[in-house]
């Protein structure tokens, strides 16, 4: 006849609770979306104030364009700004001589807006 093995029986009270499970793995993560940030306005850069996949924020500097191109732009449209005025006040003094149609006048004024 066999032999009655009695085993003792534990009861409990199970709980409800949140269980985070870490478990260490070696891996690469990469972006899903790669953003390539650029320039409006072509120029030569004079200083990045950035690192590759460095977090920045709206508002942050992230390159400095060497302003010697952008100076010149300027210098030169001011010019043009110069001569349409004059070109403007030379037909207007030649309109009121009646030398000149104020068709005329209106071109130069344009050209004034325009530049």
């Amino acid at each position: 006849m066999p032999k009655e093995v009695r085993q003792k029986i534990v009861l409990t009270s199970p709980e409800a609770k949140s269980v985070t499970i870490i478990q260490p793995y070696i891996c690469q993560i990469q972006s899903h979306r790669h953003i390539r940030v650029r320039a409006i306005e072509r120029g030569h850069l004079e200083e990045i104030s950035v690192k590759e996949g460095q977090q920045v924020k709206e508002g942050d500097v992230m390159f400095k364009l060497s302003p010697i191109v952008y100076q010149a732009k300027l210098d030169a449209e001011k010019a043009d700004v110069q001569i349409a005025q004059l070109e403007l006040n030379n037909a207007r003094k030649k309109s009121e001589d009646k030398i000149i149609s104020p068709n005329e006048v209106a071109r130069f004024d344009a050209k004034l807006a325009k530049a």
